[in-house]
């Protein structure tokens, strides 16, 4: 077995602790090739360890009133159909207050009536209006 046979079974194990491992004798039954020299590269672990640049902080200020701002995203259609045939869901999350309201679609084109039904309830509970409405 190669040296990167056995890395990818090991799990990724980092290269270092495999040849201590084997020239340890902490592993039997196996005969691993090339030990010797630069490891190999694996493309898996090299995407794995990239890094990330962090998303630039958002410019605008936290809201300060209720519904000032709202954010929403729409998942689905799921794998399996729920016992009132619906298959999406639509979320609304209030970002003064962080709560978070679900209303479950039979299809994505229902999303905008759940907004209408949202905004009833927040006009309704907390006299308010949406001023900002942020989806993707």
């Amino acid at each position: 077995m190669s040296l990167m046979d056995f890395h990818v079974v090991m799990g990724h194990q980092s290269f270092g602790d495999l040849r201590r491992m084997i020239e340890g004798g902490m592993i039997e039954g196996i005969k691993v090739k090339d030990l010797s020299g630069m490891p190999p590269v694996c493309r898996t672990c090299v995407k794995v360890k990239a890094i990330q640049k962090p998303f630039k902080e958002s410019k605008s200020p936290h809201p300060t009133t209720y519904a000032q701002k709202i954010s929403t995203d729409v998942w689905g259609p799921a794998s399996v159909e729920s016992i009132g045939r619906k298959n999406y869901f639509v979320l609304f999350i209030n970002q003064f207050s962080h709560e978070t309201h679900a209303f479950f679609l039979r299809n994505k084109s229902d999303a905008f009536d759940a907004y209408q039904r949202y905004e009833a309830w927040v006009h309704v509970q907390h006299d308010g209006k949406i001023k900002v409405l942020r989806l993707d």
